[in-house]
């Protein structure tokens, strides 16, 4: 089945399937590699095969999706909040394993004669620009002997697909040292929702936090951003946001790394539009960012609530592709934001034909040289739409994806039979060039790579 839609735009990407990338060591939204293609005025998409049910998500709430390098990673709950992080293939909808959360932490503590336990073990995740995925709890970490607290923060990282996760930073609760960094209250309910800039050495992590224990009406909210270098804390940032309350924000927003500045952090869905916010780090000291975090809101015509947007870049331009529910109905509207969000520009939109809900929903999208498609995730649902720019040919739900694994050691390729496989860095130097069927595995070492299996790249991150 086939249904055709018509935009005056170009696709967006969330965090990156691209198709051949620039060389850069830690750049969040890389260009891709195009060859003299432009931005055109309107856009000609065809549903890419049919809607497909993910039966490893079933009686599961997803609670992130982040599409990299030809693979959905999903974090998701089962009614008891015991978290699962599955690697999905997006043609198909198949699982492809299931990582590991070994050794996470669930504490459980005496408050007043009461136990009590974090909000979530895993509460959301995020990617570095070098492919390092990072997960957090949410917890209320408090002052000492605060009766609101609810156990210590603990910051994950995963190194590769089949590893375990490590510990990278902790943060105790009942400790007066950790008022200021969690929040700076005398309890700091914490992380409901991250984003992450920059690479795995030096990086930036980005979290919400406001008094109490719990998700109430009567708080407001801070955004905290802490800087981390090798593995360790060393500065913190926060201010209150001008959407200070919880009933404003609703507890269902999400923060993203934004595309148009590395400092630049985008609040979206529950109860707000998309709204862009840039920390000022001049001042080396630990502190209140003495002049932000300053705010762009956004200008065109998108419901409040919107939630699960996408950005990348296209032939100079960035764009932002927004799902949406209404009517019990998904849509995903696309703008272009190249000026910024106060001037972004609704350039097109898909009616998905997808009912029910509301789920949680994300749109990203793949760039293949001039060809692009959309990838729109809605629960346990996921339907592909492709374009035909540079060959005229239309990507099919047929086409094998390839399947590259990072691994402790390097990277792993499940082959579906003899296949030609030629290995690059980001640079363009050959690094292997092999026939092999079943599985091809080689030893990395950290860095970007290129890998082209029968004629089709991507880009894969050790």
């Amino acid at each position: 089945m086939k249904k055709k839609f018509s935009f005056a735009f170009v696709l967006v990407i969330q965090i990156i399937l691209v198709h051949g990338v620039k060389a850069s060591d830690c750049i969040n939204f890389p260009d891709p590699i195009q060859d003299g293609v432009t931005a055109q005025s309107s856009y000609e998409f065809e549903q890419d095969g049919d809607v497909k049910t993910i039966s490893a998500l079933a009686g599961l709430t997803v609670r992130r999706a982040l599409l990299r390098d030809g693979k959905f990673y999903v974090l998701a709950v089962d009614a008891s909040k015991v978290p699962q992080l599955l690697i999905i293939n997006p043609e198909t909808g198949s699982r492809i394993r299931e990582m590991s959360i070994k050794g996470l932490n669930a504490d459980v503590i005496t408050v007043n004669g009461t136990a009590r336990t974090h909000h979530h073990i895993l509460s959301d995740i995020a990617f570095t620009a070098d492919g390092v995925l990072i997960g957090a709890n949410s917890t209320s970490v408090g002052n000492t002997g605060n009766g609101n607290q609810t156990g210590s923060f603990y910051m994950y990282k995963w190194e590769a697909d089949d590893a375990d996760p490590e510990t990278l930073l902790t943060l105790p609760t009942d400790n007066v040292a950790s008022v200021f960094p969690s929040g700076n209250n005398n309890s700091n309910f914490m992380a409901n929702s991250i984003a992450v800039s920059g690479c795995s050495d030096d990086f930036k992590f980005f979290f919400d936090s406001h008094p109490g224990r719990d998700w109430t009406t009567s708080y407001g909210i801070r955004i905290v951003c802490w800087e981390v270098q090798d593995g360790a804390r060393a500065n913190v940032r926060y201010n209150d946001t001008k959407y200070n309350t919880v009933t404003h924000n609703g507890e269902k927003f999400s923060l993203n790394v934004s595309p148009l500045g590395d400092d630049r952090w985008i609040l979206s869905g529950g109860n707000i539009l998309p709204t862009e916010i840039l920390f000022n780090w001049d001042n080396p000291a630990e502190g209140i960012a003495t002049n932000g975090p300053s705010y762009t809101d956004f200008s065109e015509d998108l419901p409040d609530g919107a939630s699960g947007a996408s950005y990348f870049k296209y032939a100079g331009k960035i764009y932002m592709s927004a799902p949406v529910y209404e009517s019990s109905a998904y849509s995903v509207y696309l703008f272009d934001i190249t000026g910024g969000f106060d001037a972004a520009k609704k350039i097109g939109e898909i009616k998905s034909g997808i009912t029910g809900g509301p789920n949680y929903v994300t749109s990203p999208v793949v760039v293949d040289d001039a060809d692009m498609s959309v990838y729109l995730l809605v629960g346990d649902k996921l339907v592909k739409y492709s374009t035909d720019l540079g060959t005229g040919i239309l990507k099919t739900s047929g086409k094998k994806s390839i399947q590259a694994i990072r691994t402790s050691s390097g990277i792993e390729i499940k082959l579906d039979g003899p296949s030609k496989i030629e290995l690059y860095g980001v640079s363009g130097q050959l690094i292997d060039k092999a026939i092999a069927s079943g599985t091809y595995s080689r030893n990395l070492a950290n860095g970007v790579y290129i890998v082209r299996v029968n004629g089709e790249v991507v880009k894969f991150v050790k």
